[in-house]
């Protein structure tokens, strides 16, 4: 990595200073990129100069008079041999948008994983902000929509864009809390990614406009989908408003069903949406109904995989999701025959584990990894199972599948154990068995110094 920046910043140097012209091609837009590669600490600020390169500069890389001088020299483009025909501006254009895109993506993927924190972090973001919104409105083409094959590269930008302001929004409830009115961040933030999504609903809606090829209007209803399963997401996870949310999740059902017509798992996902979002609404029935919609859905899935392989090793995880169904009507009906069949779920999972464990092994899969992804699938089956038989108010089967899953904990995951050991606690205290919850309680008090 030392002699990769080293030699990034040789190149860089050699671009920049080298001529004029030199040190404004993309080229130089390029080294920054291969300088953030390199240099990890130094990423988000060399990343945000190779975007403003782009940016201030593409205007004029459009011009037929530098395509051609560009043209005749050694380059990245010539270097790479990317398929753009550089005497076509349409090409070029396509190109360009293509890789400030890119750009946005990489910084906003900078920021999320830098070490960065508080104000600093919205720093980065308002910079970023600033940047997007001045080159989409200063880009007729972006701003306006007025060619149709551009529509497509506003939509495609504003994914990424979309991408990168839910993560400042996550960053903005871990750090200041999910009620916060720290200067309106909280509302500040909702509002600029519904009028991002009401602006690409308005361009996507007058492309779909007038489209006659079924292809086109199939492409332009899957955006449709985005935008309102976005526009879901923001009601549900962020703004907790789960009347709207119900409201733009069957709408994005009815869409999917348009869409997509070979992708049952998008249905199902949705399902999975709306019935969660009716129990927070404690709406039991509707929440029931969709949960049972899921629960088929996913028992024609298992069906389908026994007839093909009794061994297959995604058979596991598939249960598992049909017990955490049953877990779920469990919890709102409290019916021990409900939770029961949870349980059984979940110790069908637990064979079938068993099995995938047995075939990853078999392909030559890395052991040590193998043993690790098993013991840790098999801490959250177990726990899971406890969790029911603790609802069901079986405390004895609880503390049998407590145990299980400590015995599967990694000898230094500390912090798990120690919350392990404190839901045994609770168990043994459920049944007055004073002299184990002490033998528990020095477990739990030996782990915390350890951790």
């Amino acid at each position: 990595n030392i002699k990769g920046l080293n030699l990034g910043l040789i190149h860089h140097e050699y671009l920049k200073n080298h001529s004029k012209i030199l040190s404004f091609y993309p080229d130089l837009g390029y080294s920054y990129t291969s300088l953030a590669l390199y240099d990890d600490k130094n990423d988000i600020d060399y990343n945000l100069k190779g975007l403003t390169h782009f940016i201030t500069n593409y205007k004029s890389w459009l011009n037929e008079d530098f395509r051609e001088t560009y043209s005749t020299v050694t380059s990245y483009l010539t270097k790479t041999a990317i398929d753009i025909d550089i005497f076509n501006e349409d090409d070029c254009r396509a190109w360009i948008y293509k890789e400030i895109k890119r750009y946005i993506s990489n910084q906003g993927i900078y920021i999320a994983n830098s070490l960065i924190e508080g104000e600093g972090r919205f720093s980065e973001y308002d910079k970023l902000h600033k940047i997007v919104e001045s080159y989409i409105n200063n880009d007729n083409y972006l701003k306006n929509g007025d060619e149709e094959d551009y529509k497509i590269y506003f939509l495609t930008l504003s994914e990424e864009w979309l991408e990168i302001m839910f993560a400042e929004y996550t960053d903005i409830i871990n750090i200041f809390g999910n009620y916060t009115n720290v200067d309106d961040l909280l509302i500040s933030q909702a509002q600029k990614i519904l009028d991002l999504l009401d602006r690409m609903d308005k361009y996507n809606t007058n492309a779909i406009q007038g489209v006659l090829d079924e292809d086109d209007i199939a492409t332009l209803k899957i955006w449709t989908s985005l935008i309102q399963e976005k526009r879901a997401e923001l009601y549900t996870d962020y703004l907790e408003d789960y009347k709207i949310s119900i409201a733009e999740l069957k709408k994005y059902k009815k869409t999917i069903i348009d869409a997509y017509t070979n992708y049952p798992e998008k249905l199902y996902s949705v399902n999975l949406k709306i019935a969660n979002t009716f129990k927070e609404l404690q709406k039991k029935q509707e929440a029931i109904k969709y949960y049972n919609i899921c629960m088929k859905s996913k028992q024609l899935q298992i069906d389908s995989i026994r007839i093909q392989s009794n061994s297959d090793e995604s058979l596991w995880s598939v249960i598992e999701d049909k017990a955490q169904l049953l877990s779920h009507l469990g919890e709102i009906t409290l019916k021990n025959v409900d939770i029961k069949k949870s349980i059984d779920a979940l110790q069908d999972a637990l064979v079938n584990l068993d099995n995938a464990r047995l075939f990853y092994l078999s392909d030559g899969i890395d052991t040590i990894s193998i043993n690790e992804w098993y013991e840790e699938t098999k801490v959250g089956l177990y726990y899971n199972i406890a969790d029911q038989y603790y609802i069901m108010k079986d405390y004895n089967s609880a503390i049998e599948n407590y145990k299980s899953a400590i015995s599967y904990v990694a000898k230094d995951n500390y912090q798990r154990k120690t919350s392990l050991y404190e839901e045994l606690l609770l168990q043994y205290s459920m049944i007055d068995n004073i002299e184990e919850a002490k033998i528990i309680y020095s477990k739990v008090s030996e782990n915390l110094d350890k951790l």
